[in-house]
């Protein structure tokens, strides 16, 4: 299962607040428990740091 990232994160928006929603989008899509890997131009416009925090609750899936 993948998820493309386009764009950048608006102002004031934290990458906790991204993977939240990805997380709600997933459940709602019925992925549980599942590998998801991200992809897509959006990837490039995130710190390190948010993608750690990315990867570090990618469990919640």
């Amino acid at each position: 299962t993948g998820f493309k990232l386009n764009g950048k994160l608006k102002e004031g928006t934290t990458a906790t607040d991204l993977v939240l929603t990805v997380t709600q989008m997933l459940r709602n899509k019925g992925v549980v428990g599942k590998f998801v890997e991200f992809y897509g131009p959006g990837l490039a416009d995130l710190s390190l740091t948010d993608r750690a925090t990315i990867a570090n609750m990618a469990p919640e899936y």
